[in-house]
């Protein structure tokens, strides 16, 4: 479970920190951030996954030449604060599910304009305090790291500073008594190294972002399919896994036939080509609505549903503009789905929403994670404020609701109102 992330000089934040809950919802006005801070978690995505700094910044391709990673927006000069040749990043995470032992972890980038490439200046992971590794260079224009590893003796190992030192770092953890034939390591140690790198890899490797798109998410696919694209690609496939089990069909069912305002029958994947499948909800008396005449906002709630379904334990969703597609009235479902998922499975999701509606019907926990993004007025850098932590909040709060907060502008002129004056009067 990711804790909190601290950015600074990342994209239009300058220093900026959020504290995360099982259910952290980012609220402010367009290109105040939000999208920004989703591109520091693709980050550190990427970095869970191996790559490069070059390939996290500008796409990856699969063996077969297929692109499988998209980049980043504005490549790795725009994920640097303008003005600024790098950024840093501070992550804060339990070592896994149910502990309270904590993971920090710290990234530097640089990122020069073209045709230099980007580079790692410093990297580290901290077990309670303790190095589990760290990476540095003795100065910018060393391309060898000085790599150590808690538990393995020092030395200079094959790694550069065009990639994060974690994917390496784990790689020679895993084979440390070839590493050292003599034999000296305390294997004890060294697996106490493996199991904390193995647990921030995983940690990053598995945040998944979801910006589901109706046509995707109607779209025909190949059967046994297991995961949902990020689009919404294959939600017929990873539908018709599910149903498998008759109590994940009554799950679903409960959760369609509450959003929508007629009864249904039953939810069912038939075939349509003798390769590809299709989503299918089957009305009392027998009319069957195949995907293509299914609404674009049932589509959207049942592809988040299959995606909290199927998430695996201390997995990150990123879900963006969650309100789109759904009726007012039916958005207290889409909440009551996404926290009650995400205590059940143990699960984290961040949501974005421009609804003032879908606030009020956050529980007493999930408010306690509302941050405002918004821009200082003086220097146009990104700002992360805690609603809750705002002179009286909780006491306004609970008199006038979230929502209308929202929507009256409170949230930004009570920042504003209560930021120190900078001339000290």
């Amino acid at each position: 479970m990711i804790t909190s992330l601290h950015l600074k000089d990342f994209k239009n934040f300058q220093n900026a920190k959020i504290k995360l809950g099982p259910v952290t919802t980012l609220v402010g006005a367009n290109g105040s951030g939000k999208s920004n801070l989703c591109d520091a978690f693709r980050f550190l995505h990427g970095i869970g996954r191996g790559y490069t700094l070059a390939q996290i910044f500008g796409g990856a391709l699969g063996v077969g030449g297929e692109k499988v990673w998209e980049g980043i927006r504005g490549g790795a000069v725009g994920c640097a604060r303008h003005g600024q040749e790098g950024f840093a990043i501070k992550l804060e995470t339990l070592h896994e599910s149910g502990s309270d032992e904590t993971l920090v972890y710290e990234i530097n980038v640089l990122t020069p304009k073209a045709p230099h490439e980007p580079t790692v200046r410093q990297e580290q992971l901290l077990m309670e305090e303790e190095e589990v590794y760290a990476a540095k260079k003795e100065s910018l224009q060393d391309v060898q790291f000085s790599l150590s590893l808690a538990g393995l003796p020092d030395g200079n190992w094959d790694i550069d500073d065009k990639s994060p030192a974690l994917y390496d770092a784990w790689k020679l953890s895993q084979n440390v008594e070839e590493e050292d034939p003599s034999g000296v390591i305390d294997l004890n140690e060294a697996g106490y190294l493996l199991g904390s790198l193995e647990s921030l890899k995983s940690c990053l490797g598995e945040i998944r972002f979801l910006d589901l798109v109706p046509d995707q998410l109607r779209k025909p696919c190949a059967p046994g399919q297991s995961v949902l694209g990020a689009r919404g690609e294959n939600l017929s496939g990873v539908l018709q896994s599910l149903l498998k089990e008759e109590k994940n069909s009554q799950v679903l069912l409960s959760w369609i036939d509450s959003l929508l305002p007629h009864e249904i029958a039953g939810i069912e994947v038939v075939p349509v080509s003798p390769s590809t499948v299709q989503i299918a909800l089957h009305e009392p008396g027998g009319n069957m609505v195949d995907g293509d005449r299914v609404s674009d906002g049932t589509l959207r709630f049942l592809g988040f549903l299959v995606a909290l379904m199927t998430a695996d334990p201390g997995e990150l969703l990123f879900l963006e503009e969650v309100e789109n597609g759904i009726h007012p009235s039916r958005l207290h479902l889409l909440i009551e789905l996404i926290e009650s998922q995400a205590q059940h499975r143990g699960i984290q999701v961040i949501l974005t929403t421009h609804s003032s509606t879908l606030l009020d019907f956050l529980n007493k926990q999930s408010r306690e994670h509302v941050y405002l993004i918004y821009r200082d007025r003086e220097n146009s850098s990104g700002m992360v404020q805690q609603v809750m932590a705002l002179p009286e909040a909780g006491n306004i709060i609970e008199k006038q609701g979230l929502g209308k907060l929202h929507a009256s502008h409170w949230m930004e002129d009570s920042t504003l109102f209560s930021l120190p004056d900078p001339e000290g009067e």
